[in-house]
Protein backbone atom coordinates (compact mmCIF):
# COMPACT_ATOMS: atom_id res chain seq x y z
CA UNK A 1 0.00 0.00 0.00
CA UNK A 2 2.76 2.45 1.04
CA UNK A 3 4.77 1.62 -2.19
CA UNK A 4 1.60 2.25 -4.41
CA UNK A 5 1.26 5.65 -2.39
CA UNK A 6 4.43 6.51 -3.33
CA UNK A 7 4.24 5.89 -7.09
CA UNK A 8 1.31 8.27 -7.05
CA UNK A 9 3.82 10.91 -5.06
CA UNK A 10 5.92 10.35 -7.67
CA UNK A 11 3.93 11.09 -10.31
CA UNK A 12 2.21 14.30 -8.72
CA UNK A 13 5.21 15.78 -7.14
CA UNK A 14 7.51 14.86 -9.87
CA UNK A 15 10.10 14.07 -7.22
CA UNK A 16 11.78 10.52 -7.48
CA UNK A 17 10.33 7.80 -5.01
CA UNK A 18 13.26 5.06 -5.33
CA UNK A 19 15.08 7.34 -2.79
CA UNK A 20 12.26 6.71 -0.21
CA UNK A 21 12.23 3.00 -0.70
CA UNK A 22 16.22 2.58 -0.45
CA UNK A 23 15.55 4.91 2.94
CA UNK A 24 12.80 2.01 4.47
CA UNK A 25 14.91 -0.95 3.44
CA UNK A 26 17.35 0.80 5.40
CA UNK A 27 16.16 1.30 8.32
CA UNK A 28 14.49 -2.30 8.59
CA UNK A 29 17.57 -3.45 7.67
CA UNK A 30 19.82 -1.61 10.62
CA UNK A 31 17.14 -2.87 12.83
CA UNK A 32 17.10 -6.69 11.52
CA UNK A 33 21.35 -6.26 12.27
CA UNK A 34 20.47 -4.95 15.86
CA UNK A 35 17.28 -6.80 17.04
CA UNK A 36 15.69 -9.82 16.29
CA UNK A 37 11.62 -10.42 16.16
CA UNK A 38 9.83 -11.19 19.61
CA UNK A 39 8.03 -14.29 19.80
CA UNK A 40 4.70 -12.87 20.41
CA UNK A 41 2.22 -10.62 18.05
CA UNK A 42 2.22 -7.98 21.49
CA UNK A 43 5.85 -7.72 22.04
CA UNK A 44 6.48 -6.78 18.33
CA UNK A 45 4.10 -4.35 18.00
CA UNK A 46 5.76 -2.77 21.32
CA UNK A 47 9.18 -3.35 18.80
CA UNK A 48 6.98 -1.64 15.88
CA UNK A 49 6.29 1.27 18.29
CA UNK A 50 9.84 1.65 19.28
CA UNK A 51 11.53 1.76 15.92
CA UNK A 52 9.23 3.99 14.18
CA UNK A 53 8.45 6.74 17.11
CA UNK A 54 11.59 6.58 19.45
CA UNK A 55 14.07 5.28 17.06
CA UNK A 56 13.49 6.82 14.14
CA UNK A 57 11.37 10.04 15.27
CA UNK A 58 8.51 9.73 13.39
CA UNK A 59 6.07 12.02 14.86
CA UNK A 60 2.64 13.59 13.76
CA UNK A 61 3.54 17.78 13.33
CA UNK A 62 0.65 19.52 15.32
CA UNK A 63 2.64 23.13 15.23
CA UNK A 64 2.25 23.08 11.09
CA UNK A 65 -0.60 20.65 11.23
CA UNK A 66 -1.99 21.67 7.55
CA UNK A 67 0.90 22.18 5.40
CA UNK A 68 1.34 19.53 2.43
CA UNK A 69 4.58 18.63 3.61
CA UNK A 70 3.23 16.52 6.00
CA UNK A 71 1.04 14.91 2.98
CA UNK A 72 3.44 14.25 0.79
CA UNK A 73 4.99 11.01 1.28
CA UNK A 74 8.94 11.97 0.08
CA UNK A 75 8.52 14.58 2.69
CA UNK A 76 7.21 12.66 5.33
CA UNK A 77 10.19 9.87 4.81
CA UNK A 78 12.64 12.96 4.93
CA UNK A 79 11.74 15.05 7.90
CA UNK A 80 9.28 12.60 9.87
CA UNK A 81 6.76 14.45 9.83
CA UNK A 82 2.84 14.06 9.04
CA UNK A 83 -0.79 13.40 9.81
CA UNK A 84 -2.26 10.63 10.60
CA UNK A 85 -3.27 9.63 7.23
CA UNK A 86 -0.04 9.72 5.78
CA UNK A 87 1.99 8.24 8.80
CA UNK A 88 -0.53 5.18 8.99
CA UNK A 89 1.11 4.40 5.76
CA UNK A 90 4.45 4.83 6.85
CA UNK A 91 3.33 1.99 10.08
CA UNK A 92 1.91 -0.04 7.41
CA UNK A 93 4.75 -1.19 5.63
CA UNK A 94 6.84 -1.68 9.00
CA UNK A 95 3.44 -3.72 10.46
CA UNK A 96 3.66 -6.21 7.44
CA UNK A 97 7.75 -6.69 8.32
CA UNK A 98 6.82 -7.23 11.97
CA UNK A 99 4.49 -9.64 10.57
CA UNK A 100 1.23 -7.78 12.10
CA UNK A 101 -2.08 -7.97 11.25
CA UNK A 102 -3.21 -4.16 10.83
CA UNK A 103 -6.56 -2.84 9.28
CA UNK A 104 -6.76 0.92 9.10
CA UNK A 105 -10.13 2.39 9.79
CA UNK A 106 -12.92 4.19 8.54
CA UNK A 107 -13.08 7.16 11.49
CA UNK A 108 -13.63 10.26 9.92
CA UNK A 109 -10.95 13.29 10.48
CA UNK A 110 -8.28 10.83 10.87
CA UNK A 111 -6.96 7.48 10.67
CA UNK A 112 -7.33 4.88 13.60
CA UNK A 113 -4.95 1.66 13.03
CA UNK A 114 -6.31 -1.71 14.55
CA UNK A 115 -4.17 -4.60 15.19
CA UNK A 116 -5.64 -8.02 14.86
CA UNK A 117 -4.27 -10.75 17.22
CA UNK A 118 -5.28 -12.29 20.44
CA UNK A 119 -7.06 -9.02 21.63
CA UNK A 120 -7.86 -5.69 19.26
CA UNK A 121 -5.23 -3.08 19.82
CA UNK A 122 -6.51 0.13 18.56
CA UNK A 123 -3.56 2.62 17.96
CA UNK A 124 -2.86 5.98 16.80
CA UNK A 125 -0.55 6.96 13.84
CA UNK A 126 -0.58 10.69 14.98
CA UNK A 127 1.18 10.07 18.04
CA UNK A 128 1.78 6.46 18.43
CA UNK A 129 -0.56 5.47 21.39
CA UNK A 130 -2.43 2.91 21.93
CA UNK A 131 -5.88 3.64 22.24
CA UNK A 132 -8.58 2.11 23.94
CA UNK A 133 -12.36 1.83 22.52
CA UNK A 134 -13.35 4.86 24.13
CA UNK A 135 -10.73 6.79 23.49
CA UNK A 136 -11.34 5.85 19.83
CA UNK A 137 -15.38 7.27 20.28
CA UNK A 138 -13.60 10.81 21.62
CA UNK A 139 -11.97 11.03 18.54
CA UNK A 140 -14.77 10.03 16.11
CA UNK A 141 -17.27 13.38 19.19
CA UNK A 142 -14.23 15.59 18.79
CA UNK A 143 -14.83 15.72 15.21
CA UNK A 144 -18.71 15.00 14.59
CA UNK A 145 -19.90 16.42 18.20
CA UNK A 146 -20.53 14.78 21.87
CA UNK A 147 -23.49 13.20 20.20
CA UNK A 148 -21.74 11.00 18.41
CA UNK A 149 -21.41 7.61 18.83
CA UNK A 150 -19.32 4.68 17.68
CA UNK A 151 -20.80 2.05 15.52
CA UNK A 152 -20.16 -0.86 13.75
CA UNK A 153 -19.51 1.48 10.44
CA UNK A 154 -16.44 3.37 12.05
CA UNK A 155 -14.95 -0.23 12.66
CA UNK A 156 -15.34 -1.13 9.18
CA UNK A 157 -11.65 -1.41 7.96
CA UNK A 158 -10.75 0.27 4.86
CA UNK A 159 -9.64 -1.33 1.87
CA UNK A 160 -6.16 -0.38 0.37
CA UNK A 161 -8.23 1.88 -2.35
CA UNK A 162 -10.04 3.55 -0.08
CA UNK A 163 -6.81 4.38 2.19
CA UNK A 164 -5.13 5.71 -1.38
CA UNK A 165 -7.92 7.63 -1.93
CA UNK A 166 -8.20 8.95 1.68
CA UNK A 167 -4.66 10.15 1.69
CA UNK A 168 -4.76 11.95 -1.50
CA UNK A 169 -8.12 13.83 -0.34
CA UNK A 170 -6.17 15.28 2.66
CA UNK A 171 -3.17 16.34 -0.01
CA UNK A 172 -5.71 18.23 -2.05
CA UNK A 173 -7.03 19.64 0.88
CA UNK A 174 -3.86 20.67 2.02
CA UNK A 175 -2.29 21.89 -1.40
CA UNK A 176 -5.73 24.10 -1.95
CA UNK A 177 -5.39 26.09 1.33
CA UNK A 178 -1.54 26.83 0.10
CA UNK A 179 -3.48 27.96 -2.74
CA UNK A 180 -1.40 25.89 -4.85
CA UNK A 181 -4.52 25.72 -7.11
CA UNK A 182 -2.31 23.94 -10.23
CA UNK A 183 -0.98 20.85 -7.97
CA UNK A 184 -4.01 20.31 -6.24
CA UNK A 185 -5.82 19.88 -9.48
CA UNK A 186 -3.21 16.99 -10.37
CA UNK A 187 -4.56 15.63 -7.43
CA UNK A 188 -8.06 15.96 -8.00
CA UNK A 189 -8.02 14.56 -11.41
CA UNK A 190 -5.75 11.45 -10.13
CA UNK A 191 -9.11 11.27 -7.89
CA UNK A 192 -11.01 10.93 -10.74
CA UNK A 193 -9.18 8.34 -12.15
CA UNK A 194 -10.18 6.02 -8.83
CA UNK A 195 -13.76 6.90 -9.49
CA UNK A 196 -14.42 8.44 -12.85
CA UNK A 197 -18.40 9.96 -12.03
CA UNK A 198 -17.54 11.18 -8.62
CA UNK A 199 -20.02 14.30 -8.67
CA UNK A 200 -18.26 15.49 -5.12
CA UNK A 201 -14.87 15.57 -7.09
CA UNK A 202 -15.97 16.65 -10.46
CA UNK A 203 -17.32 20.07 -8.27
CA UNK A 204 -13.99 19.85 -6.32
CA UNK A 205 -12.26 19.98 -9.46
CA UNK A 206 -14.66 22.65 -11.19
CA UNK A 207 -13.79 24.95 -8.31
CA UNK A 208 -9.85 24.35 -8.82
CA UNK A 209 -10.27 25.08 -12.96
CA UNK A 210 -12.25 28.21 -11.63
CA UNK A 211 -9.36 29.63 -9.65
CA UNK A 212 -7.09 28.57 -12.95
CA UNK A 213 -9.77 30.97 -14.91
CA UNK A 214 -10.09 28.26 -16.98
CA UNK A 215 -14.49 28.83 -16.70
CA UNK A 216 -15.31 27.01 -19.35
CA UNK A 217 -14.40 23.54 -18.13
CA UNK A 218 -15.22 24.57 -14.38
CA UNK A 219 -19.25 25.51 -15.79
CA UNK A 220 -18.71 22.03 -17.16
CA UNK A 221 -18.06 20.06 -14.12
CA UNK A 222 -20.36 22.44 -11.95
CA UNK A 223 -23.65 21.11 -14.13
CA UNK A 224 -22.17 17.78 -13.84
CA UNK A 225 -22.66 17.95 -10.35
CA UNK A 226 -25.53 19.63 -10.27
CA UNK A 227 -27.38 16.80 -13.05
CA UNK A 228 -26.08 14.15 -10.41
CA UNK A 229 -27.26 16.22 -7.09
CA UNK A 230 -29.67 18.51 -7.57
CA UNK A 231 -31.30 18.12 -4.16
CA UNK A 232 -27.95 19.19 -2.82
CA UNK A 233 -27.57 22.31 -1.25
CA UNK A 234 -24.42 23.52 -2.86
CA UNK A 235 -26.30 23.12 -6.45
CA UNK A 236 -28.37 26.33 -6.38
CA UNK A 237 -24.74 28.07 -5.09
CA UNK A 238 -23.07 26.75 -7.91
CA UNK A 239 -25.81 27.92 -10.35
CA UNK A 240 -25.33 30.96 -9.28
CA UNK A 241 -21.55 30.91 -9.43
CA UNK A 242 -22.06 29.11 -13.20
CA UNK A 243 -24.05 32.27 -14.55
CA UNK A 244 -21.47 34.79 -12.89
CA UNK A 245 -18.56 32.46 -14.42
CA UNK A 246 -20.63 32.82 -18.20
CA UNK A 247 -21.30 36.28 -17.79
CA UNK A 248 -17.61 37.04 -16.99
CA UNK A 249 -16.82 35.08 -20.38
CA UNK A 250 -19.56 36.62 -22.26
CA UNK A 251 -17.79 40.12 -21.18
CA UNK A 252 -14.26 39.20 -22.32
CA UNK A 253 -14.98 37.91 -25.09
Amino acid sequence: MLFEALALNEELSGREAQSCRHQLFRWWHQWLSDYSLATTSKARLDQLIDLVYDQLGFRGNWRDFFNSDNVYLDKVIHLRLGTSASLALVVSYFARKFELPMDILDLPGCFVLRFNFDDDYYFDPFNGEILSLHEVELKLRGYKGDLARLTSDHLRPLESRQVIIRWLSSLKSALIREDQFEEALRVSETLLRFNPEDPHEMRDRGFLFQQLDCANVAIHDYEYFIEKCPKDPVADLLKVQIRSLEQDSSTIH
